[in-house]
């Protein structure tokens, strides 16, 4: 996170990162990768993408708990 570039699109990456996860069905792997953003970057604790993927995040986890009973 040295380079102004990194810095500039951190977020972006982060949060098509997390995406691909959520694409793989790793709510787990998605967990973890979003705490390490946080920790990389905190503008991304306080963002947009960030409340979309645990809003994402929550629905598949409620999806799954239907989907077992």
């Amino acid at each position: 996170m040295n380079t102004p570039l990194i810095k500039t699109n951190a977020k972006d990456l982060f949060f098509r990162a997390a995406l691909c996860y959520l694409a793989h069905d790793d709510m787990v792997g998605a967990r973890r990768a979003i705490q390490n953003y946080k920790i990389d970057d905190a503008n991304f604790d306080d963002s947009r993408e960030l409340e979309l993927l645990n809003v994402r995040i929550g629905i598949s986890i409620s999806i799954g708990h239907y989907d077992c009973s």
